[in-house]
């Protein structure tokens, strides 16, 4: 009788707790709409998105939606609006013409954690006094035609690109990492809690409140530091040697890419020159890499000497996460604007 009742009492408990929290989470999603993961940013992957507008590309945006990026580090809380198209523009495709220049890159040039209207081609805009479209999304080199061909499918006359290339992890490899989700990060966890504490951060609220309050609080953090919970956003560089053959095979790719376009690359470097345990090989891969497209004779424009101009070149990141800072934008954009105008 006395196992029975205790059993009884442990069932309650837990059924109690479960109720409790179903009950917590729905109270968060009402009182925190900004945590509800249902409103926040998701992209939709190749496969479907190609099946949705009939033409291969990499990624898109879910076409005309308005969602939230936010981080539980409180770094950025911004608004995403995606167009008809699955693109960041709220302009119309269709409506680019030779003369306009047309962003493309990566999740930095995509504005990761920044408003639309604080990212370096809306900044860029006014200084040069031409239109300039952004097609950027957070995809890889050889993904980066993909997107000109879609948008130009749809009837985008592209002639000028300004071709923004992050080459933290975007150097053209055996695999080619597309996205900063697909790298492999420092972590204690086993393989079984990395999964859940993924599904919970893509889909409980409650989860997001609560790291986001250890996130807020240092001593927390610290603990949950130590114990491979979480990790500070510097650790997510991956150390990786000098690769001759990753610098020679994505010169080559662009300077084909030159050929087809009025191309300006600008070159965005990574962190792992500041920071890590492979700066030096990093440094190198940087400089080998500016180096080789210059002798293609390609125009390249190199970010490295606006992040030196920092008493702490990785200041020009958010706090906890590997990607610019809204001011940023406006410098990076004030350098491409004199680089432009320099030109004939």
């Amino acid at each position: 009788m006395k196992i029975k009742a205790a059993i009884f009492s442990l069932a309650t408990i837990l059924v109690s707790l479960v109720l409790s929290l179903v009950v917590l989470e729905y109270v968060v999603r009402w009182a925190i709409p900004a945590y509800d993961p249902s409103g926040r940013i998701a992209f939709i992957d190749g496969a479907e998105a190609s099946k949705i507008v009939g033409y291969p590309v990499p990624v898109l945006g879910r076409p005309n939606t308005v969602q939230r990026q936010i981080k539980n580090t409180g770094d950025f809380d911004v608004e995403v609006s995606f167009n008809k198209y699955g693109f960041r523009d709220d302009r119309d495709v269709a409506d680019i013409r030779p003369d306009d220049y047309v962003v493309v890159g990566d999740s930095v040039s995509f504005g990761w954690g920044v408003e639309e209207k604080d990212r370096v081609s809306e900044r860029l805009e006014p200084m040069i006094g031409q239109r300039v479209f952004n097609i950027s999304l957070p995809v890889g080199i050889l993904d980066t035609e993909k997107l000109i061909a879609y948008a130009s499918s749809r009837g985008a006359q592209i002639k000028r690109l300004i071709f923004i290339l992050s080459t933290e992890n975007r150097l053209i490899e055996a695999v080619d990492v597309s996205h900063p989700s697909q790298a492999v990060l420092p972590t204690k966890l086993p393989a079984e809690l990395l999964q859940a504490k993924k599904f919970l951060m893509e889909n409980s609220a409650t989860y997001f409140l609560v790291t986001s309050l250890i996130h807020r609080n240092p001593t927390l953090k610290d603990i949950a530091v130590r114990a491979g919970l979480i990790f500070p956003a510097q650790e997510a560089i991956i150390d990786k040697p000098y690769d001759a053959a990753a610098v020679t095979a994505t010169a080559d790719y662009l300077a084909q890419m030159s050929q087809r376009y009025e191309m300006l690359l600008v070159v965005v470097p990574s962190r792992g020159i500041w920071f890590g345990h492979t700066q030096a090989e990093a440094l190198k891969t940087h400089e080998e890499l500016i180096s080789a497209l210059i002798a293609h004779r390609i125009d390249v424009m190199d970010l490295k000497k606006l992040y030196d101009s920092y008493p702490d070149p990785l200041s020009v990141y958010f706090p906890n996460d590997g990607h610019w800072r809204p001011e940023i934008h406006g410098a990076a954009a004030g350098e491409i604007s004199r680089h432009i105008k320099s030109k004939p």
